[in-house]
């Protein structure tokens, strides 16, 4: 349940769940109506179960989302949360009881907090490659494929005491994908028309900053970028399927529904978005290439897996000729508009639906 929420007010919700995996819905709407709150903090009440060490685990699992905007987000234990909490007459068990969303009060009561942090800047790079296509005129609009490459590092300790989070589905498995499409445009005889740049990413995770600064600062004019493919965990869940995140609102996803009935040795079909209400297409790199309306998809396998964002997800649960599949499923799509017959388009709501839901987040009220 969610407490408080008000201009300039502190947020009280209960802390339980990965914010990306079932209940965590949950804790990603709460901060979503604390920022539409105008909330100037966030108070997360833990459990019996947490420790202040899983705000860290939450923090890593939220950075992602693009959506959430920057709150000071602290946590109490249990024991301090039912303290504050009884200073307003309100009972923990029943905050944790309420509806996720569901807006109380707490009259009377008021916090001083402090806290010691230290800031380190780091610079990871962006990392391009591009084939230059053949047309002559053509040559000047530009395909681009991206997958980033940065995942969490070294965290909380497992159970076993494994602290290295390998991050092979998120997103090694996108960025293998992304290098082996290159090489197969590299092979071909006779480039497209159109030239396509191969994007690795850093600071996905961090909140998109990677491919935010290649849109600020493209390598090439970003009004002749015509189309972004973006490539994020595509190496786990069910072998016969594909989630294109975003196809409904572009022709790439009919494009590719195309591809998969030409190539049926790709074993795919194409799906749209299993969980529409976590918005997957506001919450990767392809989002900053949309923020300046060029279409886009975004090919994932799902979020859903108990090893999102732990040092459990390890290469050897990767599907690897899934993964392959979908390196040349995303190849063939670029292929197809790189040939200069077929435009990447916006449909005819699209753009207008996508803008609407990137202002609501932006300026909730």
């Amino acid at each position: 349940g969610l407490a408080g929420v008000g201009q300039g007010k502190v947020a009280l919700f209960t802390a339980t769940g990965n914010p990306m995996i079932g209940t965590g819905e949950d804790l990603l709407g709460a901060f979503q109506a604390a920022v539409q709150g105008q909330a100037s903090g966030v108070v997360l009440l833990l459990d019996e179960t947490q420790t202040a060490d899983s705000i860290l685990d939450m923090a890593s699992a939220l950075q992602g989302a693009g959506l959430i905007l920057p709150l000071p987000v602290v946590a109490l234990s249990s024991e301090r949360g039912a303290e504050l909490l009884a200073g307003a007459d309100l009972d923990l068990a029943a905050l944790k009881a309420s509806p996720p969303a569901n807006v109380i009060p707490v009259a009377g009561v008021t916090m001083n907090l402090s806290a010691p942090y230290e800031v380190s800047e780091h610079t990871p790079p962006n990392v391009a490659g591009m084939i230059r296509g053949s047309d002559p005129v053509l040559r000047e609009q530009y395909i681009v494929y991206t997958a980033h490459f940065d995942h969490v590092g070294v965290g909380i300790p497992d159970a076993t005491g494994d602290s290295i989070y390998n991050g092979a589905d998120d997103n090694a498995s996108g960025t293998a994908a992304l290098m082996e499409t290159a090489a197969a445009f590299a092979a071909l005889d006779v480039p497209p028309a159109r030239s396509v740049i191969f994007l690795a990413v850093s600071g996905e995770e961090k909140g998109l900053l990677g491919s935010e600064y290649y849109s600020d600062n493209p390598t090439v004019p970003i009004d002749q970028i015509i189309m972004n493919i973006n490539l994020d965990m595509v190496g786990r869940s069910h072998p016969d399927t594909v989630i294109g995140i975003g196809r409904q609102y572009t022709n790439l996803g009919p494009l590719t529904d195309r591809i998969l009935q030409e190539y049926p040795d790709l074993g795919f079909v194409l799906i749209e978005d299993p969980v529409p209400e976590e918005q997957g297409f506001f919450r990767s790199d392809h989002l900053n290439f949309v923020n300046k309306d060029i279409p886009a998809i975004f090919f994932s396998a799902g979020f859903d897996h108990e090893d999102y964002h732990k040092p459990s997800d390890e290469f050897d649960l990767i599907d690897t000729d899934k993964a392959a599949r979908v390196g040349r499923t995303v190849f063939h799509l670029g292929a197809l508009i790189a040939g200069g017959t077929v435009d990447p388009e916006w449909t005819e709501e699209g753009l207008a639906e996508v803008r609407r839901t990137i202002a609501e987040n932006a300026n909730p009220n």
